[in-house]
C-alpha cells in the first residue's frame, strides 16, 4: 500500500534569508541505475531551480541528477527525513552548512513510485536534532536508467507535521556565499559588498522571423518585459521572438571567473569592464542551439577566464533568437573557488537602471493615453520639515496598488510621472504646486502588465527617479 502524506505549510519561527528554491543538476546520456554511475566529477549538462524538494516526473531516460542546497530549520527539535526515487537514490545531510560534513541518512536501492516514502526501511532516516534558524547543507542523488523517473524528499517536523515534499520556504540554493561563513578569516578591512536587487530584466520582441541574433529588432521598444529571479528565461516561451536579458552582476569575491551561455536558437553573452554598457564585449556565444542548461555543446559557449573585483558592479547582457521549437536562455558562471552557479542566482543580479543612475538622462517619448490612475491622497502634512527632495515607494515590488510618498523641501511646482524602463512616458500622475511637507499618492497598476517601471519626481532641475516593479 502506498501512503500519501499531505504537505501542510507552517510559518517559520526563525526565518532565513534567500529561501524559495533549491538547485537541481542533471547529467544526460549516462547508463546504469546506480548512484556511482553519475559523473559528478564533471560539469552537469543542465541545471534548474526547483520550488520544492521534488524533481519533474518522467524527465528522461539514462540520466543522473543531484539536488543540493540548504535547509532553513523552522523549529528546534527532532526531525525525520524520507527519500523517494526511481531508480536508486541517496539522501545526505551535513551537521552544519559545510558540505564536507555531510553523511548518508537515507537511501533507495531499487525504485519507488513518486512520493512513496515507505517501501523500504532505508528510505527513512533516524531522528535528527536540528536547531531553529540554522542552515544545514542537504544533498539528494538519483540515477535513472529506464521507465518512470523521479526524486523527492520529505521531512516530519517536531510537531509531527509531514511536509512532503519539503517546500521552497524551507530551502536555499547552494552557493559559495553561504559556505564562506563557516570559517572565520581575519582581514585588515571588510570585503566590499554591492547590494544586488535579486532580479534582472528580461525583454522580448514578438513576431520576429529568423534565428540569428542580428534578427532581433533591438532598435525598437520591446513588446514586453519581465522580471527574472535568476539568469534564466522561461522555457517554451514562444515562437518567432527575440529576447535580451540585461542588468548588473554583483561580484562576491575578487578573482577569476568563467562564464557559460546556453540558448535556443542563437545566443550571445556580453560583459562590460565596468557598469557602463558602452564598454561591453562579447565573451561567449551559441551558433545553433543547445538543450536547456547545456553549457558544453560548443566550445564558444564558454568564456575565457575573466578577472573581476569584489563589490563591483559589471553590466551584463545576453541575447537569444528563437525561430521554432524549444526555446530558452540561461547563463552560468564558475566562481574563483570552482563553484558553479547555474544559472546565476538573483542574489548576484540587479536590473538595468541607467535611467535611474543618470538624473540628467533625457527621457524620450510623448505622453500616451492614461493607462494608470494616480490618486492624490494627502497634499501635505503641516509641521513636518523636509530637508531635501526625496521619493519613497512601497510595497516594492507591488501587485496592484503602489503607495508613493514625495518629500517636498519647499513650495513649488512638481510633476510625478511614470515611465517604462526604456524611457517612454506612460502617465503624468500629478502636476501642479505642492507645499513643503509630505505628499502622498496612490497608484493603481491594474491595467499594466508585469514589469519594471520608473517613477519620476521632478521640480525644475531637481529630479528623483525610483525603479518600481509590478508583479501579477
Amino acid at each position: 500500500m502506498i501512503r500519501i502524506d499531505i504537505t501542510v505549510e507552517v510559518p517559520n519561527s526563525t526565518p532565513c534569508q534567500g529561501v524559495g528554491n533549491i538547485i537541481w543538476e542533471y547529467w544526460t546520456a549516462v547508463s546504469g541505475s546506480k548512484i556511482n554511475n553519475i559523473p559528478l566529477s564533471r560539469l552537469p549538462d543542465g541545471t534548474n531551480l526547483l520550488t520544492s524538494f521534488s524533481t519533474p516526473l518522467y524527465f528522461s531516460e539514462q540520466y543522473g541528477s543531484r539536488v543540493k542546497g540548504y535547509l532553513c530549520v523552522p523549529t528546534t527539535g527532532n526531525y525525520i527525513f524520507y527519500i523517494s526515487t526511481d531508480d536508486d537514490g541517496e539522501l545526505w545531510l551535513s551537521t552544519d552548512a559545510n558540505p564536507d560534513n555531510k553523511r548518508l541518512i537515507a537511501s533507495v536501492s531499487g525504485f519507488t513510485s513518486p512520493n512513496e516514502y515507505y517501501k523500504y526501511p532505508s528510505q527513512t532516516s533516524k531522528t535528527i536534532n536540528l536547531i531553529a534558524g540554522n542552515k544545514y547543507y542537504i544533498e539528494a542523488l538519483q540515477k535513472e536508467e529506464f521507465g518512470g523517473d523521479h526524486l523527492s524528499v520529505a521531512w516530519k517536523t517536531p510537531d509531527g507535521i509531514m511536509e512532503a515534499p519539503i517546500p521552497g520556504a524551507r530551502l536555499i540554493p547552494f552557493e559559495t556565499v553561504q559556505s564562506e561563513s563557516i570559517t572565520t578569516v581575519q582581514v585588515s578591512s571588510p570585503t566590499p559588498v554591492c547590494q544586488a536587487a535579486g532580479n534582472i530584466i528580461f525583454e522580448y520582441w514578438t513576431n520576429a522571423p529568423g534565428k540569428r541574433v542580428s534578427d532581433i529588432p533591438v532598435a525598437r521598444i520591446p513588446d514586453g518585459t519581465k522580471q527574472l529571479r535568476s539568469f534564466s528565461t522561461p522555457l517554451y516561451f514562444g515562437e518567432y521572438y527575440g529576447s535580451r536579458i540585461k542588468g548588473y552582476l554583483c561580484v562576491p569575491k575578487t578573482g577569476d571567473y568563467t562564464f557559460y551561455i546556453a540558448t535556443d536558437d542563437d545566443g550571445e553573452l556580453w560583459l562590460s569592464t565596468d557598469a557602463n554598457p558602452e564598454n561591453k564585449q562579447r565573451i561567449a556565444y551559441v551558433a545553433g542551439w543547445t538543450s536547456p542548461g547545456q553549457y558544453n555543446k560548443f566550445a564558444t559557449q564558454k568564456s575565457k577566464v575573466i578577472s573581476l573585483i569584489a563589490g563591483e558592479k559589471y553590466y551584463i547582457e545576453a541575447l537569444q533568437k528563437e525561430e521554432l521549437g524549444g526555446d530558452h536562455l540561461s547563463v552560468a558562471w564558475q566562481l574563483p573557488d570552482g563553484t558553479l552557479e547555474s544559472p546565476i542566482p538573483g542574489n548576484r543580479l540587479s536590473p538595468y537602471s541607467s535611467n535611474v543612475q543618470s538624473l540628467n538622462l533625457q527621457l524620450r517619448g510623448n505622453p500616451t493615453q492614461t493607462v494608470l490612475s494616480g490618486e492624490l491622497i494627502a497634499k501635505e502634512k503641516p509641521g513636518i520639515i523636509v530637508a531635501e527632495l526625496a521619493l519613497k515607494t512601497y510595497p516594492n515590488p507591488f501587485v496592484n496598488t503602489l503607495n508613493i510618498e514625495c518629500y517636498i523641501p519647499e513650495e513649488s511646482n512638481y510633476s510625478l510621472q511614470l515611465y517604462t524602463i526604456q524611457g517612454m512616458l506612460l502617465n503624468t500622475i500629478f502636476t501642479g504646486k505642492l507645499k513643503a511637507g509630505v505628499a502622498k499618492f496612490n497608484l493603481n497598476g491594474s491595467n499594466l502588465p508585469s514589469g519594471v517601471y520608473i517613477c519620476k519626481l521632478a521640480s525644475g532641475k531637481k529630479i528623483i527617479n525610483k525603479l518600481i516593479t509590478l508583479i501579477k
